[in-house]
Formats: structure tokens, sequence, C-alpha cells
């Protein structure tokens, strides 16, 4: 995979989201981010980024719901 410069602007949340997400798979924010844009239209990468953070965080929200309805 070539290595590209590229500038996103991001919220401070969605980076902090990032750079955790990154750390909890084992990689760096920005393999994420190279996986992202060779996949998405370009000029989108931004939306893209921030897609990614909330689909990663509602399908562990939704692995965690069976457990927190118990009890």
């Amino acid at each position: 995979m070539g290595r590209h410069r590229t500038s996103l602007r991001l919220e401070p949340e969605i980076w902090a989201a990032l750079f955790d997400i990154a750390l909890a798979e084992g990689c760096e924010a920005s393999d994420l981010v190279a996986r992202l844009r060779d996949r998405v239209v370009k000029g989108q990468l931004s939306a893209s980024v921030r897609v990614f953070v909330v689909s990663y965080y509602r399908a562990k929200a939704e692995k965690l719901a069976p457990l927190l309805s118990q009890g």
C-alpha cells in the first residue's frame, strides 16, 4: 500500500476515538485511515472516518446490550 499524505479535518473527539480504536485493534490510526481511503469516493474521507468511528462503537454497544439488560 503506497503512502499518501492526507489532511483531514476532524473534531478532537473523533481523532481521540480513532486513536483509541487503533490502539484496541493493534494498529496505527494512519493504517485505519489508509484502509478507508482505499475504499471511499475521493473527497469523502473525513465523512468516512466519522462513519467508521460511529459504526465501530455501535457494533461494540450491540455486543454489550444483552449483558447490560441482564441483571
